[in-house]
């Protein structure tokens, strides 16, 4: 044995080298002319554990977050090739590595966590001045994310003068317990772009191939993306010409002819010399794609023109390759002060000469020193103008001022802010002169309704002009900003929590549903994660699980209760490809395809063998629309992607007009009839609602006019129809800003209260102050559990634990009006059955095994029973009170969710469906039925100026055609009504809880009806 001592290791200290000769049996050797002596050497080098006394071990900030860092030695690796000659080599000299970072806790009996680990091998010196040049090696392990990313790097010399080190292999795994699974590799090469031949000194280091291939925690492929640079699609000044990335999700390799995705990126600069600087400037860019589903290629062409110092001055674009003299390519212009602020947009369609410009034009007083905008006015029929101020020394929004007032030369709406010492939002002072207000304390004491590990809160509320505080809601964060528990008062002044619980890792774990002060509650939400961080199980309050499995391109969500589950798998460039669900599964029909085309536009969906089809104009905006049911549409615009005309399957063709700021201002019918909308706005500076909506007005003679205050609130909506004017009202308080009162048409009004915490709880008549209803009492989730109407009929609202309805019930005084009972199934949220506990019935429902939301059964107390049966794309094949066929329904029509007939039909369904003719409007409304029936009664609907109906004409053919039996208009929440020669205005009366009661006048006399309402909102009782 010899040893002996020198530096080995290339660390820069002494180690020992020990030689130990070891004879060899000669039989052993066969064929061998080898000494019968070898030699086993063992170096053994000193453990270096001593690191510099100055290193940074712990940070902690004003949180108390504190991490710990771990340092070790570096040292050289041996076991890695290095072929590196003068002067590059392998550093020698002790060197000291950050080795771990831990997450440390106040709490001494929960240890430090682990959240970061490095490795560190072979730093690469450059022994003539460039000193260290990088790792060979590099591996970090993601704790918290669960990730382990290794790089391996490669060094490029160019000409033995410069040296680029760069990664040339990239890989990430997950980690587990048992080993570290494969995610993503990536490889890099790199080529040099010499700028000027024969000159080594201009270069640029260019990535020329980039390939990334990916895959799942069970191994499944997910795809390949593969980044093409060529060397000569480089300009002389290091510009990109051209770059190709192709996308597939079933290659393996980058050797492979056809990709599903590819997309060129083409790019041409100018470069221009201004006073001794160089400007390189990007003239145009062309995206050029195409995928395996749509394969003629898509473009995107835009065209740049800049000022001599380098700024932006226009540019122009198309979805088409050079088709700019299309008439609906746009242009932007830009214009600057000295500082380069922009001061003025253009927006124009260079070759639409009938379409305005659309100007905004922007200021930056010199008192800013030309730094913070002042001013923004968008030029047009109405110059809008919005006007800010800020805080010198921060530079923060101190107020924003709207609609100017010309005569005064003062702003009418002002905002106002006000900041803390770092700079967060504090206080907003709002309009109406209420303030939003953001508190950020200390949590204090853990205890009542502070969490054990919270450290601030942060309170939000509206503070009224009379000082009432409304929507407080207090949020607990612990040390690291999770929220650990917010806090709000109901109603009754109650005080309701809900609870969240987070890892080590700052993941939520699991969410308490809302419950009282005093009264914790064991139902959770609660969440697992996969080794990725990935949500994989959610357990609901109820016990449903569901289960996300996640396999390659595909996210699979399954209810564990119910057994339903759909699957969504996307491309390799992330957009949905296809959907599965459980009735997927056992029929392919069933499946929902994506189609798209290069760039990223969905061409069509294919469901049940039927295809939904887009098409685009040159602009990217869709131009028609194939659908199975609706047929074909198409849409023509602007240049500023404004809808020009739309034009239906049947042939009806809408136009619109717009004004100069883009505000639509007609609707025409163009294909025939009297159909015209026009809109107007409020455009002299100064008015009330200035740049809002004034008036539509459609040519059957109905309106809809507005006004409002000077806040811009409505105060007052005129509805006009056949001459006939009818009024609506409101106001608002002084003091909370909110609305106050609501004023028919018939000067009937309701006045809407607010308690101190902001809960509208009340509705009176504004006239007498008669109670009209009122919301007693809530749960901790916000339901309405107790309600008074007007009438002294009380209300009692039950609901399950899950948050579902158990119980309406009715009552006044002693008697039972009404009282209905519910039974829910919380995992799928169907109702299972409801029950009239007044008259004894009971209703039953069943549904559908597969997906369980479609009702196939359903009976009732001494009513029978009925039964459904589907289509697996969702038609109605049967149901028993209609049909006795087992195939009763028919499709026999182009579209194929429209039934043409029905088989088979039942009695009573024949008496009880006599034939309509019906027509319809251009807008697919139901303009007229005919009943051929005995009495010949038909139906006239008028629609108004926003296509929602506004009055019906019933009569017979027979008799006086013109002369209505009963007229109706309808009118927000109003109806007036012509029957029998006598007139009834009917009020419907809505509040938090909707439709409460219905007030009926006739004359002079005014009869108020409650209604009582099951879970769905319908009426099915009055009082």
């Amino acid at each position: 044995m010899n040893y002996y001592v020198g530096d080995f290791n290339a660390n820069g200290e002494n180690d020992l080298l020990f030689e130990i000769y070891t004879e060899i049996d000669s039989k052993s050797v066969v064929d061998s002319e080898e000494s019968k002596t070898t030699i086993k050497r063992t170096l053994f080098y000193p453990a270096e554990t001593k690191l510099p006394e100055d290193n940074i071990i712990l940070i902690s900030d004003g949180m108390n977050i504190t991490n710990w860092i771990s340092f070790d030695t570096y040292r050289k690796d041996l076991n890695i090739e290095v072929n590196y000659a003068h002067p590059v080599g392998i550093n020698r000299q002790p060197y000291t590595l950050v080795s771990k970072i831990y997450s440390v806790t106040n709490n001494p009996l929960q240890p430090a966590t682990l959240m970061k680990e490095f490795d560190f091998k072979n730093l690469i010196m450059h022994y003539q001045g460039k000193g260290a040049l990088g790792f060979m090696e590099t591996e970090m392990r993601d704790l918290e994310n669960g990730v382990k990313s290794k790089f391996k790097y490669n060094l490029l010399i160019n000409s033995n003068r410069n040296y680029f080190l760069y990664p040339a292999e990239i890989k990430t795994f997950v980690l587990t317990q048992n080993r570290d699974i494969p995610l993503s590799e990536t490889f890099n090469t790199v080529g040099i772009k010499e700028t000027i031949e024969s000159e080594p000194k201009i270069f640029i280091p260019v990535t020329t191939k980039s390939y990334t291939k990916s895959w799942d925690l069970d191994g499944t492929y997910k795809g390949i993306t593969y980044v093409k640079q060529d060397l000569w699609n480089i300009d002389s000044y290091g510009n990109p010409k051209m770059k190709e990335v192709l996308n597939d999700e079933f290659n393996a390799t980058i050797l492979e002819s056809d990709w599903n995705w590819e997309t060129q990126y083409w790019t041409m600069y100018s470069h221009n010399h201004l006073d001794g600087k160089w400007y390189s400037q990007l003239d145009t860019t062309v995206v050029k794609s195409r995928s395996f589903e749509c394969t003629d290629w898509k473009f995107n062409h835009i065209v740049h023109e800049h000022y001599p110092n380098g700024l932006l001055k226009s540019s122009k674009s198309i979805a088409a390759y050079n088709q700019f003299n299309s008439p609906l390519v746009k242009k932007i212009k830009f214009e600057y002060d000295i500082y380069g602020n922009m001061t003025k947009e253009t927006i124009n369609a260079p070759n639409n000469s009938q379409l305005s410009d659309r100007i905004t034009e922007y200021e930056y007083r010199q008192d800013y020193g030309g730094r913070l905008l002042t001013k923004k006015t968008i030029i047009g029929s109405a110059n809008i103008t919005t006007a800010y101020e800020y805080y010198r020394k921060k530079g923060l929004l101190k107020e924003k001022m709207e609609l100017l007032n010309p005569e005064e030369g003062s702003y009418w709406v002002k905002t106002k802010y006000e900041y803390d010492s770092l700079g967060s939002l504090t206080k907003t002072k709002h309009p109406d002169g209420t303030y939003s207000i953001n508190e950020t304390l200390w949590s204090g004491t853990a205890g009542g309704e502070v969490p054990t590990t919270a450290v601030v809160k942060l309170r939000s509320y509206k503070q009224t002009i009379d000082a009432q505080l409304w929507g407080s809601t207090t949020a607990y964060l612990d040390k690291y900003g999770n929220e650990l528990r917010s806090v709000q008062q109901n109603l009754q002044g109650s005080y309701v929590y809900i609870d969240k619980v987070y890892d080590i890792y700052g993941r939520i774990i699991n969410v308490s549903e809302p419950y009282f002060e005093g009264s914790p509650t064991n139902l959770k939400t609660i969440f697992v994660y996969d080794e990725l961080g990935r949500i994989s199980t959610v357990t609901k309050p109820d016990g449903t699980i569901m289960k996300t499995t996640y396999k390659g391109r595909a996210v699979k969500t399954k209810n564990m209760t119910s057994k339903f589950w759909s699957e969504k798998v996307v491309n390799a460039i992330g957009l949905v490809d296809l959907v599965i669900d459980t009735l997927g599964s056992t029929d392919a029909s069933a499946r929902i395809n994506y189609n798209y085309d290069g760039l990223g536009r969905p061409v069509s969906t294919v469901s049940f063998y039927k295809t939904t089809s887009f098409e685009y104009d040159a602009a990217g905006n869709q131009s028609k629309l194939i659908d199975p049911n609706a047929g074909t549409s198409n849409y023509t615009y602007n240049a500023y992607s404004e809808l020009l005309t739309q034009q239906d399957a049947r042939g009806n063709i809408y136009q619109m007009g717009y004004d100069d700021l883009g505000r639509i201002e007609t609707k025409t019918l163009v294909s025939g009839g009297n159909d015209v909308t026009s809109y107007t706005y409020y455009n002299t500076l100064g008015d009330d609602g200035f740049g809002q909506l004034k008036k539509m007005e459609h040519s059957n003679a109905t309106s809809t006019a507005y006004s409002y205050d000077y806040l811009g609130r409505i105060i007052s909506k005129t509805e006009t129809i056949d001459g006939n004017i009818f009024n609506f009202a409101y106001t608002y308080n002084s003091s909370t800003g909110m609305l106050e009162t609501y004023q028919y048409p018939s000067d009937y009004k309701l006045k809407y209260l607010y308690d101190s915490r902001g809960n509208q709880h009340e509705v009176r008549n504004a006239g007498t102050n008669a109670l009209l209803w009122k919301s007693n009492t809530v749960n901790q989730r916000g339901q309405i559990t107790n309600a008074t109407m007007g009438n002294g009929a009380v209300t009692e609202y039950g609901w399950s634990a899950y948050g579902y309805p158990e119980m309406n019930k009715v009552s006044k005084g002693t008697t039972v009006l009404q009282h209905f009972t519910y039974n829910f199934n919380p995992s799928t949220g169907n109702l299972s059955y409801r029950r009239d506990n007044k008259r004894s019935i009971q209703e039953n429902f069943a549904y559908d095994g597969l997906l369980q939301n479609r009702l196939t059964y359903w009976s009732a107390t001494g009513g029978g029973t009925i039964s459904m049966d589907y289509h697996a794309n969702g038609n109605i094949l049967k149901k028993t009170d209609v049909t006795s066929a087992s195939e009763g329904y028919k499709y026999e029509g182009v579209k194929p969710n429209a039934v043409t007939k029905v088989v088979s039909p039942t009695t009573p369904f024949v008496q009880n469906n006599q034939q309509q003719d019906i027509t319809y409007t251009a807008f697919n409304k139901v303009e007229h039925i005919l009943n051929n029936d005995a009495l010949d009664y038909q139906l006239y609907l008028t629609y108004g100026p926003d296509n929602q109906r506004k009055k019906s004409f019933m009569n017979k053919l027979t008799g006086h055609p013109n002369v209505p039996e009963v007229l109706k208009y309808y009118l927000d929440n109003y109806e007036y009504e012509y029957r029998d020669e006598s007139t009834r205005l009917l009020h419907y009366l809505q509040g938090p809880d909707g439709l409460f009661a219905i007030m009926v006048k006739q004359g002079t006399s005014q009869t108020m009806y409650y209604v009582h309402k099951d879970h769905l909102g319908s009426i099915t009782a009055i009082s």
